[in-house]
């Protein structure tokens, strides 16, 4: 299950397919509301059944939403070892921060935002806060990883 042409929090690497941190968020969110509702089915029948009435609600999305979740693409490079942000991320050339002169920050004030799409620069770290929110998901060793991949190429401009 894919989703294409989005902007994750990161807004440096805009209209993207498949943000980890969307995908990892979506799928966070559709396996809660199949736990939800089937916790509600269950423990409050009457409450369930009237709230399915007041929404149309058709038994028949649980399934759908179920098997998005299962199918979501969580990018990952195994060469690397880490969560690309996004699909093409690791195709982008990188941004020399450190030889960017401190005057030229924040980058989106200096430079036009198709020169910065262009490069791997990140101005919030879309992976690292989803494994900071997930943290029960990932390993130490894999929380490790991608920070030590994506610090260098964040500006911290917010």
């Amino acid at each position: 299950f894919c989703i294409n042409g989005v902007t994750g929090p990161d807004e440096y690497t805009t209209v993207v397919n498949n943000n980890a941190y969307t995908n990892l968020m979506a799928r966070e969110n559709l396996f809660f509301a199949v736990k939800t509702i089937n916790e509600m089915r269950e423990s409050y029948p009457d409450q369930y059944e009237s709230l399915k009435h007041k929404t149309k609600f058709d038994e028949a999305e649980l399934a759908v939403w179920q098997k998005a979740a299962d199918n979501m693409y969580i990018p990952y490079d195994r060469k690397l070892g880490i969560h690309p942000q996004d699909e093409d991320f690791l195709e982008l050339e990188p941004w020399d921060i450190k030889n960017t002169p401190r005057e030229r920050f924040p980058l989106l004030l200096n430079y036009h935002p198709l020169v910065i799409y262009r490069h791997q620069v990140i101005k919030q770290a879309d992976v690292v806060l989803a494994m900071f929110l997930l943290g029960n998901q990932f390993t130490d060793k894999q929380k490790q990883r991608n920070f030590d991949y994506y610090d260098p190429l964040t500006t911290g401009d917010s």
